[in-house]
């Protein structure tokens, strides 16, 4: 397995990104926001830049994490808005040499398995266009959206039956989820087929309402889905996405779309912590 980190859990400045993976000794960086943008709005010279600062190191981008199809499905300009955004979220990942790019399934609104007919043709465009351009969608269970866990993301996958779409297996999103789902081995037996790349983080209720904690201090049993990947032969990315700040709490709305100063603040500290408990946790498989 390969270790990398969500650039913006620690830093929008892309140099501390980087000083903070050479010290970690990390394979790779997964971009969301940078500069205070979001990846699909950074100009192009910029992203050469960026490509040229991250390479310098010996370090590659092993993902662009975007927030495609988190909008509401029944919105034709936020469907419209999001194609433009996969556009350009294609050609800054063909200048970075990433071939993946991650996405959502659209804000809950009604029922998954009623509406899942519809979810199933919004994405046959995005479809079209990644085949078109040799990029891997990669979808996320998250607790905003129509596939709230690794069941209801496995059952849409299966039903895409695409070479060009995988999933984001984020284990730390069940504590979120409102179906309750467990993240080993329940979400872990659901998804493994299609699992493409990996994100970490941990949480655990507090006071009956879920909060992201430090790696290593909540519910999601790292150690049994670390061995779990191990034994099914993973090799990809295992990717830290903090999402817990030391002394605060990070605003609803921005855990809903990540990025920019005021996500990134403490960012640091937090990923600092929780980095070196995920080395642990991972050192029999780096």
């Amino acid at each position: 397995m390969k270790l990398g980190v969500i650039t913006d859990e620690v830093t929008q400045d892309i140099r501390k990104a980087v000083d903070f993976a050479v010290k970690h000794g990390l394979h790779g960086l997964e971009l969301r926001s940078v500069d205070d943008m979001s990846i699909d709005m950074v100009p192009e010279k910029r992203i050469n830049e960026i490509k040229n600062i991250i390479e310098s190191h010996d370090l590659e981008v092993c993902n662009i994490s975007s927030s495609f199809f988190k909008c509401s499905m029944d919105s034709e300009k936020e469907y419209d808005d999001n194609i433009e955004k996969l556009k350009r979220l294609m050609e800054r990942a063909h200048i970075l040499g990433c071939s993946t790019i991650r996405g959502f399934s659209f804000f809950t609104d009604g029922s998954f398995d009623e509406r899942i007919g519809e979810i199933i043709d919004k994405f046959q465009l995005p479809l079209e266009m990644t085949e078109k351009e040799g990029i891997q969608l990669l979808l996320e269970p998250d607790p905003s959206v129509f596939t709230t866990n690794c069941k209801k993301l496995s059952k849409l996958i299966g039903l895409l039956n695409s070479r060009h779409i995988g999933a984001v297996y984020d284990p730390g999103n069940d504590i979120y989820d409102p179906d309750f789902e467990k993240p080993y081995p329940d979400g872990f037996n659901e998804i493994q087929d299609h699992i493409r790349h990996v994100h970490v983080k941990d949480a655990k209720l507090i006071d009956g309402k879920p909060e992201s904690v430090k790696v290593g201090t909540g519910w999601v049993p790292f150690a049994e889905i670390f061995k779990a990947l191990h034994s099914m032969g993973y090799d990809g990315y295992v990717v830290l996405e903090t999402h817990y700040r030391p002394k605060l709490k990070i605003p609803e709305e921005l855990l809903k779309k990540p990025g920019g100063s005021l996500f990134s603040y403490n960012g640091d500290l937090a990923s600092e912590e929780s980095m070196v408990e995920l080395k642990k946790m991972l050192a029999d498989y780096l």
